[in-house]
């Protein structure tokens, strides 16, 4: 999964992961990451991680 993402799709997934919903997010990286089911919007209406999401963070924080 972690392959199939670009540098900004990454970028915007580990700032969801660390800082939450809060941020200027680029739509299109937003859009991907919806479609591999990485983020989903809660019943509070705020964007969050999946648990696929979740695991694919922990992926790039291992790299680092």
């Amino acid at each position: 999964m972690l392959r199939q993402l670009s540098p900004r799709e990454r970028d915007t997934l580990v700032t969801l992961g660390e800082n939450g919903p809060a941020g200027n997010f680029d739509i299109i990286a937003l859009n991907k990451l919806f479609t591999l089911e990485l983020i989903t919007v809660s019943a509070e209406r705020r964007i969050e991680l999946t648990e696929a999401g979740k695991a694919v963070c922990r992926e790039i924080f291992d790299q680092a």
